[in-house]
């Protein structure tokens, strides 16, 4: 039997393609297979209650340790801010977490309440696992993925971060007897995981064949440190994977493609071979995979066109090393087929994997699903070519397709021809416009740093969003990154590369530019056009949290992005209540002084607090404020409140009532009572 293994860490929104398409090529060949998601069993352990107050009670103990050394520091401000916090999380993790995977967050104001929860939940875990940092897209270690010597000090780490977790799911492994275990290495952040996991299953069972593969893997086949990889599997698996895996079961490892293996000391690389009919494959298969577990209110399972990228040619894209270069394409016939077949999985969101997606295909693909009568909601990456006419635009509208992702990567066309984009500014705007007219929404991804992008030119860019804010529904930014496999790295011509000895599986490089401007300054080029884009896009703020596949059922169910202010009228008989987001805690520390930076100790003193999590809002108020807000129960009116406290105080009752309605209002306008 073999064992198909996703480790974390990646976004746990989706299945991964990868995997899907592996278990059903095999199956087709008559082998067993299994494919575990260990990602998203990850994501859905750690954001339990259990281990959230396993978590509070690590934070809740080092806060009582700094206190008792007088040692607190600037450094600890998280730290406590999460100790504050702490109970609330525990409180909402598991409501939210349901609320999340259900259509109840369809509703931007319950979506973005319940995505705050999830991400206050991996603060509290990333501060008690502190230097760990863990989102919901990332994951931040100590260690350098680029060393092997800094890898194997994290893989074999007795306080590896993922050894208690992957304790049971070996386990659940093991019982199901593999005789091959393959782990699917996708990104940077899967490295040491993904590695720890292949340690563990090894280290518990020798006998199991264990083979790593993914895009990472790939781009390993070069680099100095290869060999020590093979301290933990038996045999890597570079591009393709499907021939491969296939054959590790039936032939001998000399006859099987696309592998690599050590013999009396050296590494083998046998022969390459690449799937030249797509057609021939079968559809993506998810009979395993529990899709309820996936962080979404509705199930989002992703499919593909083809292979490689049609255009080839963009200068700082590494992406068509994987593939042989060999751009292939599924017909459009094939892949509706395929989405009827993916139908059974009761869902009718689909999300394209592919780099890209002419609009040549696309013609033929939207008339296949039209005339199939499927109804389906779908989102791909495309290139702004002139290609994308009205019509067509109107056509990919009927067949489903409610958001397009550019690949501008420039809004200066000096920058667009020394990248080879092969895109023109006048047709960019032009496609953009026919998107929006047709009711796509068209998402811009765009960078800053190519090699000899001077200033003016990446100030063109921010010139190109502002001027075309009408036009472009949401904006993504980045600055650039060297890759080892991209043209611009092997030409060499406008950059000059620093590369660490000791960084011997590095696949991304540091590097310096001949001309133009720096890595740094592309950084600030960035942060500039972030600042202004809050300006233009009053949502970019919300857009810039919520992933895409989410942002496809958001626009789906008709969801502008804006949030509505809560205005409410404050008279005598109101009976507030304190929303769901909002917490009071009495403490015995000045807190607020030290977290907002005024101060660089806490004192002790006794302070009442106010928070909104949604909000990321922390305020000292007065113990009479304190009391107050504990009073909003919908039990008690406005008038009820003002009442007790004048009777208390023994103060006039007029008085007492417009000061409790003013405060009121202000907790209003805070996000604090409803």
């Amino acid at each position: 039997m073999i064992e198909l293994l996703f480790p974390p860490q990646w976004i746990p929104t989706q299945p991964y393609l990868g995997l899907a398409c592996l278990t059903g090529y095999l199956r087709k060949k008559g082998l067993k297979v299994h494919q575990t998601d260990v990602n998203v069993l990850f994501y859905n352990h750690i954001l339990s209650k259990s281990f959230l107050e396993y978590c509070r009670d690590i934070t809740e103990r080092k806060f009582e340790k700094l206190e008792k050394k007088g040692t607190i520091n600037k450094e600890h401000s998280e730290l406590i801010a999460l100790y504050i916090l702490s109970d609330d999380i525990v409180d909402l993790i598991e409501e939210a977490k349901q609320n999340f995977k259900s259509e109840k967050s369809l509703d931007l104001q319950e979506y973005l309440f319940n995505l705050k929860v999830l991400q206050h939940a991996l603060r509290l875990v990333s501060v008690c696992h502190h230097p760990l940092s863990l989102s919901l897209s990332n994951l931040k270690m100590q260690y350098n993925h680029r060393s092997t010597t800094e890898i194997f000090s994290a893989v074999s780490d007795p306080g590896n971060f993922f050894l208690p977790f992957y304790s049971n799911i070996v386990t659940q492994i093991l019982r199901r007897k593999p005789s091959v275990c393959g782990i699917s290495i996708t990104g940077v952040n899967q490295i040491i995981p993904g590695l720890t996991l292949a340690r563990i299953i090894k280290k518990r069972d020798p006998s199991i064949f264990v083979v790593l593969g993914g895009s990472i893997v790939t781009r390993w086949k070069e680099c100095p440190g290869l060999k020590k990889v093979f301290d933990v599997c038996d045999c890597l698996v570079f591009k393709e994977g499907e021939k491969a895996v296939a054959a590790l079961a039936a032939e001998n490892i000399e006859k099987v493609p696309n592998v690599g293996y050590t013999k009396n000391g050296k590494i083998i690389f046998n022969h390459t071979e690449v799937i030249t009919d797509l057609d021939e494959l079968p559809t993506p298969c998810f009979k395993d995979v529990d899709l309820g577990l996936y962080l979404s209110p509705r199930p989002v399972l992703p499919v593909y066109a083809s292979r490689a990228c049609y255009w080839g040619r963009c200068a700082f894209c590494d992406h068509g090393y994987g593939y042989n270069k060999e751009y292939r394409t599924r017909s459009p016939e094939r892949v509706v087929e395929d989405l009827c077949d993916l139908m059974q999985y009761n869902t009718t969101y689909f999300s394209f994997a592919d780099e890209a997606i002419p609009p040549t295909y696309f013609k033929k693909f939207c008339n296949s699903v039209i005339e199939s009568g499927l109804d389906i909601t779908w989102f791909a990456h495309v290139r702004a070519e002139k290609g994308f006419t009205k019509n067509l635009c109107k056509k990919m509208y009927e067949s489903g397709c409610r958001m397009l992702l550019f690949g501008i990567e420039s809004g200066c066309q000096k920058v667009l021809d020394l990248i080879d984009k092969g895109t023109k500014i006048e047709d960019i705007v032009t496609v953009l416009r026919r998107c929006r007219d047709a009711g796509l929404w068209n998402h811009a991804f765009l960078f800053f740093g190519f090699p000899g992008e001077r200033k003016e030119d990446a100030e063109e860019t921010v010139q190109f969003v502002c001027e075309n804010k009408e036009v472009i529904n949401s904006v993504g930014c980045t600055t650039f990154l060297l890759g080892k496999y991209s043209r611009v790295c092997r030409e060499k011509g406008t950059i000059k590369i620093y590369q660490k000895k000791e960084d011997d599986m590095a696949i991304w490089y540091d590097y310096s530019v001949k001309k133009g401007i720096t890595s740094e300054e592309a950084s600030k080029m960035r942060e500039n056009l972030q600042e202004k884009l809050h300006h233009i896009y009053p949502n970019q703020g919300i857009l810039e949290s919520i992933c895409r596949e989410h942002v496809l059922q958001l626009i789906d169910a008709g969801c502008d992005f804006s949030i509505k202010e809560n205005i409410l009228h404050i008279s005598s008989d109101f009976t507030p209540h304190l929303s769901r987001s909002a917490g009071l805690k009495k403490v015995h520390h000045d807190f607020i002084p030290f977290i907002e930076g005024v101060t660089d100790r806490i004192n002790p003193r006794t302070a009442y607090l106010v928070y909104d999590l949604q909000k990321d809002t922390l305020m000292e108020i007065s113990e009479t404020a304190f009391h107050v807000l504990q009073s909003c129960t919908r039990d008690n009116s406005v008038g009820e409140i003002a009442h007790n406290l004048s009777e208390h105080h023994s103060m006039d009752f007029e008085t007492v009532l417009k000061d409790v309605a003013t405060f009121l209002n202000e907790m209003v306008s805070k996000g604090i009572i409803n």
